[in-house]
């Protein structure tokens, strides 16, 4: 049994609370001074919900984005190391392809399909001839 131990929590007065002053410490605040310790405590589990719904949101682009921008996202991920960084950079090319006109979102990817299939097709291929119609004579 421990006597004459008694427990003095902070009486939360400002700009020293009573614990600190009676005995003569510095009372440090990890809040500003017209913030309650209740207030404090609510606006921190705030952030803490923003962050976490953040985070859901960069875990659902990784699982729903086609595999090439998936690991477009993580490889930025890894480099900055800083999830919220490229949360902020995938929604701002969201954002900017979403204010292109609808002509040049089509003929991007119709440009973009093109390449695709030229590039990884090589002259003379299976590829190439299956794409092709019948051999017709040049005019």
């Amino acid at each position: 049994m421990a006597f004459g131990i008694t427990s003095v929590q902070c009486s939360g007065t400002r700009p020293a609370c009573h614990r600190c002053s009676t005995h003569g410490f510095e009372c440090e605040w990890d809040t500003e001074p017209e913030t309650t310790r209740r207030q404090a405590l609510l606006n921190r589990a705030e952030d803490l919900e923003k962050e976490n719904e953040d985070l859901h949101e960069l875990i659902r682009y990784l699982y729903s984005r086609p595999e090439s921008e998936a690991l477009e996202i993580l490889h930025r991920l890894r480099a900055t190391g800083d999830a919220f960084h490229v949360l902020d950079l995938v929604r701002m090319g969201d954002l900017l392809l979403k204010n292109l006109p609808n002509e040049t979102r089509e003929s991007d990817q119709v440009g973009d399909t093109r390449q695709s299939s030229t590039a990884s097709s090589k002259p003379g291929s299976s590829r190439d001839n299956a794409n092709e119609g019948p051999d017709e004579p040049e005019d």
